[in-house]
């Protein structure tokens, strides 16, 4: 029979030290090579505030090592937005990635418009607080005028999880 040899092999290879599969590392402070970091927390959304017209600071209760997603909305209006930065007064905010959304310009028609935006574009920032306590962040965000818009955000941060 041909089989056997075959399912003898199979056997052999399953409990090989090298066919086991390793557990992931959690916990990675920076992304690895392959830019994909480990998240040991829970994703929080927070609702959009607008570029030119915040909202008063509201407080964002999360726990160590939780991400954090925070939205800027802007008009379609020069100057946009071409670079973000954040700051915090203890330095626990960890800025973890920022992307900007294509632009969109409509054109305004009596008939319904579906897609729900009108010469709106949108920072994206994912923040993690890295220690408990209140935090005060504030993103910068650079227009390609080059003068900067300042959005405040509150952290109430729970212990580690």
């Amino acid at each position: 029979m041909k089989t056997v040899p075959t399912l003898a092999l199979i056997i052999l290879c399953c409990l090989s030290p090298l066919a086991q599969a390793q557990p992931p590392k959690t916990g990675a402070a920076k992304a690895p090579g392959d830019g994909f970091m480990a998240i040991g927390g829970n994703l929080t959304i927070d609702p959009p505030t607008n570029l030119y017209d915040p909202n008063a600071e509201h407080v964002i209760k999360v726990r160590v090592g939780d991400v954090v997603q925070l939205q800027i909305r802007y008009p379609i209006v020069p100057p946009m937005p071409k670079a973000v930065k954040i700051s915090d007064d203890k330095k626990s905010i960890q800025l973890i990635a920022s992307t900007l959304t294509s632009s969109e310009v409509a054109i305004l028609k009596q008939d319904p418009q579906t897609n729900g935006k009108i010469g709106v574009g949108y920072v994206h920032v994912w923040v993690r607080p890295t220690r408990a306590g209140k935090h005060r962040a504030e993103l910068q965000i650079k227009l390609y005028d080059n003068t900067t818009k300042n959005v405040f955000y509150m952290f109430e941060v729970q212990g580690d999880q």
